[in-house]
């Protein structure tokens, strides 16, 4: 296997994230049928990634193996509004999205790039880092535990 390469998303990467972003919303529609399908929301949740990025202070990372793309992330600060929390806390490093397709897991790639997110993050000021998961999601909340990331709180749903 080439080396795996971290970089910056930039314009030209478009496509490749769009084609990332599809996969990951179609896989979050497997774990949980509320979720639309990847075709649907996958170039507006680009520009979404691409926005708050920008305006807030985050980036958008994508993995390359060799020629291939393998994956990608994407985090920017957020503040907490919930009033029971300490206010010096309330600014956190939120990572929104991170992806690596099933041919390319297994490679540490995820690691990579949540710790390409985490120190860019770290330069915009952040002291902690928030990153959510479906319940379903068991491989990914394996690799957030394996980072560092710990449970902070637990939605639980009902259909009615």
């Amino acid at each position: 296997m080439d080396a795996v390469e971290i970089f910056p998303a930039h314009e030209s990467d478009r496509d490749g994230l769009t084609e990332l972003v599809r996969e990951l919303k179609n896989y979050e529609r497997y774990l949980h049928q509320a979720r639309q399908p990847g075709d649907r929301v996958a170039a507006d949740h680009v520009d979404y990634l691409i926005a708050s990025a920008e305006e807030g202070g985050g980036a958008i990372f994508i993995a390359w193996v060799g020629e291939d793309i393998a994956g990608f992330v994407a985090g920017w600060m957020a503040l907490d509004q919930d009033p029971l929390n300490f206010p010096e806390l309330a600014s956190h490093g939120y990572i929104s999205d991170i992806f690596v397709l099933p041919r390319w897991r297994g490679k540490d790639i995820a690691q990579q790039l949540l710790g390409a997110i985490e120190a860019h993050l770290r330069t915009q000021g952040a002291r902690r880092l928030r990153i959510h998961s479906l319940a379903r999601n068991a491989a990914a909340l394996a690799a957030y535990r394996g980072c560092g990331f710990d449970p902070l709180e637990i939605v639980l749903e009902k259909p009615l």
